[in-house]
């Protein structure tokens, strides 16, 4: 593999974690660690995230160096507000355009979702699950332009995204019905009632992040 066929891998697994918060916002990126996880030198861990840090998902720093890009501010909430509106459409256009195929990937992975609850396997797993089920709506959709908003925008309100304990909670169980109700939406081709059901996966977790904060 060459270096920068290494560097967009890395950039693309660090996304990943970042977004499931394997890795949390504020976290400190060390060079040396990340070259040691990826089994790389440093110049390919280096252009990561500089790559990152231009999509903002890092910020760099000259005397502390590379970490994790926080959302404390109110803007947080709008990206939140703006990813609901971006998912609905794209499952909307998912309903008209997505492949057979592309079809049951997601049927499966909500699918795999859906068990992951029942084992209680752990608010980390189970929002890493539905993050890939996300991505294979936006994906189904066929819109890199709204594909690439819709990362953006993940990347804004990234603290609201994971409540604690999100799926043990009214909010959560309501979420993740929506989540099957979406999956039926999309194998009958029905654009509105996939919009609306992606719509509000969001503006759930949302939901329960406002009221988790309220109530510390």
């Amino acid at each position: 593999m060459g270096r920068r066929a290494k560097t967009t891998t890395i950039v693309d697994d660090l996304i990943a974690r970042i977004q499931t918060q394997e890795i949390p916002s504020g976290t400190r990126l060390k060079e040396a660690d990340l070259a040691l996880q990826y089994g790389v030198s440093r110049g390919p861990i280096r252009e990561a995230l500089k790559a990152l840090a231009a999509r903002n998902w890092v910020t760099l720093d000259p005397s502390r160096g590379a970490s994790v890009a926080q959302s404390e501010d109110p803007g947080s909430i709008d990206a939140v507000f703006l990813s609901s509106a971006l998912f609905a459409l794209c499952a909307r256009l998912a309903a008209m355009r997505a492949s057979q195929d592309q079809l049951e990937k997601i049927s499966e992975c909500i699918v795999q979702l859906n068990v992951s609850l029942k084992e209680n396997a752990g608010t980390e797993k189970i929002t890493g699950i539905a993050h890939r089920c996300a991505q294979l709506v936006v994906a189904a959709a066929a819109s890199p332009s709204i594909a690439a908003l819709w990362e953006q925008s993940l990347q804004g309100g990234i603290q609201t995204f994971v409540p604690k304990k999100f799926e043990t909670t009214a909010r959560g169980k309501e979420c993740f019905r929506e989540w099957s109700n979406l999956a039926v939406a999309l194998r009958m081709h029905e654009p509105a009632q996939a919009e609306s059901s992606a719509g509000r996966i969001p503006l759930l977790m949302l939901e329960e992040s406002m009221a988790q904060h309220l109530n510390q």
